[in-house]
């Protein structure tokens, strides 16, 4: 851990650069903001985390901003302030600023009293697990624990094994179907149960399987949340056109292949700005998230 004092302003606050083993470095800052003090204290914090180079510190994983605000009366699930708000204009401007850097508080239970008045704000708030409230010291009735994956889980797909149902002896798997059928009649009896015979019955059919219908393993590939029904149609007469072009070399085919990929191209680009579009209007939480996805999100173009 090394201290950044590149980052300090003229106000409480104290970054930390965390060095974690195998994943990307964490910017952790510690805020206080006087209770009596002004708009001038939280225009210092916005100054400071405006000091972040995103180009410079790109291998940051998270920014986290953590301290006693001292701002009450905020309904952070809605970004909004509470009727009744003692500070309505310092509470507006500290959500505003959390909106601008994309930053997310993710403490909801009260700390002191009734009031959520230590804060937690993460630029990326789908790394955390859950948040506690343990037992408070002085004034404060309640102190939060964030619990973080810094390295979450990623549910990849599986590689699974596939039959060529194209490529299958049908006339083999009738001829072995008919010798299951009245080998299996050989074998009911009041003796076995009705559960062995189905286990038979399946280990018999899965073996005429697998000996007569070829098969491959297949990886699956996420697609973007745009990449839809139709996209990927289009998708997979492009990759059909190119290997026949490929094989071929004809110029008409090239000429297929050519229009079938500007037409991906152009739908793909189309459902893209809908997407987006869509995503904006509905919250600038789907927004932001949207937004750090950017640089993990394959272009459809490209697949």
């Amino acid at each position: 851990m090394s201290h950044r004092a590149d980052l300090d302003t003229e106000c409480e606050i104290l970054w930390a650069q965390l060095e974690l083993v195998g994943s990307k470095r964490i910017l952790l800052g510690a805020f206080y903001r006087p209770p009596e003090s002004g708009s001038d204290i939280l225009d210092q914090l916005q100054l400071s985390l405006s000091k972040i180079d995103v180009n410079k510190d790109r291998n940051i994983l998270n920014i986290w901003v953590a301290g006693d605000f001292n701002l009450s009366h905020i309904d952070w699930e809605n970004q909004t302030t509470i009727p009744g708000c003692p500070k309505p204009g310092l509470s507006r401007q500290l959500i505003e600023l959390s909106n601008d850097f994309g930053l997310e508080q993710v403490v909801r239970e009260p700390t002191r009293g009734s009031n959520i008045l230590d804060l937690f704000f993460m630029s990326n708030p789908t790394l955390m697990d859950r948040v506690r409230i343990l037992p408070g010291m002085s004034d404060h009735t309640g102190i939060p624990l964030v619990t973080i994956n810094t390295r979450p889980k990623v549910n990849r797909s599986k590689p699974r094994r596939i039959h060529l149902y194209h490529k299958a002896d049908w006339s083999a798997i009738k001829e072995d179907l008919t010798y299951i059928s009245s080998d299996f009649q050989d074998i009911c009896s009041d003796m076995v149960t009705v559960d062995d015979l189905w286990d038979d019955f399946c280990t018999r059919v899965k073996g005429t399987m697998d000996k007569n219908i070829p098969n491959k393993v297949v990886t699956p590939h996420k697609s973007p949340p745009w990449f839809n029904r139709n996209v990927s149609r289009i998708y997979r007469k492009k990759k059909k056109a190119f290997n026949k072009a490929k094989h071929s070399n004809n110029t008409d085919d090239w000429e297929i292949f050519r229009s079938l990929r500007k037409e991906l191209n152009r739908q793909s680009r189309r459902n893209y700005r809908q997407y987006v579009r869509d995503t904006c209007s509905e919250s600038m939480k789907k927004f932001y998230s949207f937004i750090k996805s950017l640089k993990k999100t394959p272009l459809v173009s490209q697949l």
